[in-house]
């Protein structure tokens, strides 16, 4: 299965960075703001460098419609990946749109299959 490692770019590269090397994902998957362009592209040449396949995907910083929307296109194209999640870094509304959406998808699919063993 692909694994799939799904992180908020912001001035602070080293939480991403950590992380995305420790957990060594197929694809690192950036969600990133307009603002911060440079940063992006200063983690996708880091990770290159480490052969770590990279995708973007930008959000606006303080729409959280705008976020969770983009999240669930994210579930959706890899729903057949492991997925992870790293919200220590981007704005607040980022963090919480993509840590909200992810965990209550995590929690419904989760219960779902409970209740499917279950019955």
């Amino acid at each position: 299965m692909k694994t799939v490692h799904v992180v908020l770019v912001s001035d602070q590269p080293i939480p991403n960075l950590t992380t995305i090397l420790q957990f060594r994902p197929d694809l690192a998957l950036l969600l990133y703001t307009s603002d911060m362009c440079t940063q992006k592209d200063r983690l996708q040449t880091a990770l290159k460098a480490k052969q770590i396949s990279v995708e973007f995907r930008e959000i606006l910083p303080y729409d959280l419609n705008n976020v969770i929307g983009v999240c669930e296109k994210i579930l959706s194209d890899y729903r057949e990946s492991d997925l992870s999640l790293n919200i220590t870094c981007g704005t607040k509304i980022g963090t919480m749109g993509a840590g909200l959406y992810y965990y209550l998808t995590y929690l419904i699919a989760s219960r779902s299959s409970m209740m499917s063993v279950m019955t």
